[in-house]
């Protein structure tokens, strides 16, 4: 259950920040969640079943190693470095930072499904919502060559 607890946060908190990129369109969107799912699992898999002498300092190193990660992935997308490496340090500081502050509170254990349950609510709206605008964007009838219906 941790897994999806960690994995809801950063998909909420790291795809509004993507969000401000602009995405124009879902193919971006969708390499994003895509990325941040591989990659936020993948690190709590190796946190979860490595022995750490230190927690910490390998959570750091994963957290920046997934920093330049998502950079790279980000250019590959066609965003520029200078922004790639601003969004993706934005974007893991923040979900980072709101994850410490989450399980500084120690919730119950029924409260972290909850969390993963409310939190794709969001994320579920705004993608329906772009959904629901570009059919409505599209024209009802198609126009032949010569602009008759």
């Amino acid at each position: 259950m941790v897994y999806l607890y960690s994995l809801s946060l950063t998909l909420l908190v790291e795809t509004f920040v993507y969000l401000w990129l602009k995405p124009k369109s879902y193919g971006f969107l969708f390499a994003i969640l895509v990325m941040n799912m591989g990659l936020n699992l993948t690190m709590n898999f190796i946190l979860m079943t490595t022995p750490n002498p230190d927690y910490f300092a390998s959570l750091i190193l994963y957290e920046v190693l997934t920093i330049v990660i998502e950079a790279l992935i980000l250019m590959m997308l066609g965003i520029t470095l200078k922004k790639a490496i601003l969004f993706s340090l934005i974007a893991n500081l923040l979900s980072y930072f709101i994850g410490i502050g989450v399980n500084t509170i120690n919730l119950p254990v029924y409260a972290y499904e909850t969390i993963v349950l409310y939190s794709m609510i969001p994320i579920t709206l705004y993608i329906s919502i772009r959904l629901f605008q570009d059919f409505f964007k599209q024209p009802y009838h198609s126009k032949n060559k010569s602009g008759e219906e």
